[in-house]
């Protein structure tokens, strides 16, 4: 959050796909100066967040785009990878690799005792499948690394991803099983 919110600028934009990531502090960090700024997805669904993103980008050229997204979430829409580079959209994709749909299984661990059903993902290599298409890749393996990582990415030009391996880095604090459930 920290390293995010150091190297975000006042005009830049704010895009977040829906993930655990968001959900715990994309919706509160960075500081927003402007409605203009954000974009997420209202309604819930996932994997907008890249197509978004481009066209955010896109929308506003001159400023840095960031894009919070899952590793779920950009799969379901990877294709849009290619657009970006075309294109060559200015955003920095923050992509945070669980290799999981961790929300749902965070909601079947609190709801159904632990019992699971399609939340383990096979996701590519996404160094690979970065340099296959000619865009800058950085990774996190440790949090230690966020500020720096993250500071060099910001300075590429174009679409640029940082994955963050979550397995390296560790789980949440408290986990994140969806919004407060009303009794009665």
């Amino acid at each position: 959050m920290d390293a995010v919110s150091a190297i975000f600028e006042p005009g830049d934009l704010w895009v977040r796909d829906i993930t655990i990531s968001n959900s715990m502090w994309g919706n509160r960090l960075p500081i927003l100066h402007g409605p203009e700024q954000g974009v997420h997805a209202t309604g819930g669904g996932i994997g907008q967040g890249l197509a978004m993103g481009v066209g955010a980008a896109l929308a506003k050229p001159g400023q840095k785009t960031f894009v919070l997204i899952g590793d779920g979430g950009l799969q379901l829409g990877i294709s849009e990878l290619s657009t970006a580079v075309e294109e060559q959209a200015n955003l920095l994709m923050i992509v945070m690799n669980s290799k999981s749909y961790e929300v749902i299984r965070n909601i079947q661990d609190a709801h159904y005792g632990g019992r699971r059903g399609y939340t383990d993902l096979l996701t590519p290599d996404f160094k690979l499948l970065c340099g296959s298409i000619g865009m800058p890749y950085f990774r996190i393996q440790r949090i230690q690394e966020a500020a720096e990582t993250l500071r060099s990415a910001r300075l590429q030009k174009g679409p640029t991803m940082v994955e963050v391996d979550m397995a390296q880095v560790g789980p949440f604090a408290k986990a994140f099983a969806g919004p407060p459930v009303r009794k009665g």
